[in-house]
């Protein structure tokens, strides 16, 4: 069966079995993120029916309810600076 998009629109149940974080490196700017581990035997046949595998890569469902973004002083990278060096044994008296 091709994918419907349509099949996005209906609700599907689901029940929460638990609760992780994480600190992402690949997500720029975030600095950690919640996750809530789903099951849901109708996004399973969602999955089925579209020919893809019922779990991705074999996990539970996951979905993103919390993150904290990266923290910093600045709001533009520091940028390297060059400096000048004055030598006083070269200055006239």
């Amino acid at each position: 069966m091709p994918f419907d998009p349509n099949m996005l629109e209906k609700s599907y149940e689901f029940s929460i079995k638990g609760c992780f974080s994480t600190f992402p490196n690949s997500w720029e700017g975030i600095e950690k993120a919640w996750f809530l581990t789903i099951e849901s035997t109708s996004l399973r046949h969602l999955r089925e029916k579209c020919r893809l595998p019922s779990k991705i890569g074999g996990h539970d469902f996951t979905a993103v309810f919390g993150s904290r973004k990266s923290f910093s002083l600045f709001k533009e990278p520091i940028k390297e600076q060059s400096f000048l060096r004055i030598n006083v044994a070269h200055l006239p008296a």
